[in-house]
């Protein structure tokens, strides 16, 4: 079965921010991390059940390179992010298994939002 990738609206603005934080930093940073981010959109994709199980029936991929998490879960038809954060960050599930509140780490607030990749985005279907 061939399945979309979606992502919420939430996990596309923390991917964005991250981008960005890499990009203030360094270029090169910032194109391994867009690169990686591909590369664990296509793992997805391709054996979405291979990584671990959360709360709520969410999976976590973690990147190899960077501090940071894409948080899915698996459904009929479509794999939905539900959120793409760096190490530290909380995400807090609420009913239905999607995120309800996300708040950065102590040592994270106060850090300039990051400008960042063009992640694809798809526009969340409400059930």
């Amino acid at each position: 079965m061939v399945r979309e990738l979606e992502y919420l609206d939430q996990a596309v603005v923390e991917a964005e921010a991250a981008a960005r934080w890499y990009a203030e930093r360094s270029p090169t940073a910032s194109a391994r991390f867009s690169a990686e981010l591909d590369e664990a959109e296509a793992a997805i994709l391709e054996r979405p059940e291979a990584w671990p199980s959360g709360d709520a029936g969410t999976r976590r991929y973690l990147l190899r390179r960077f501090p940071f998490s894409v948080v899915y879960r698996v459904e009929h038809s479509r794999i939905l992010i539900v959120a793409a954060h760096m190490g530290g960050a909380v995400l807090a599930i609420g009913k239905g298994g999607l995120p309800n509140t996300y708040q950065p780490s102590p040592r994270q607030v106060g850090r300039s939002s990051p400008p960042g990749r063009r992640v694809k985005r798809v526009r969340d279907r409400k059930k």
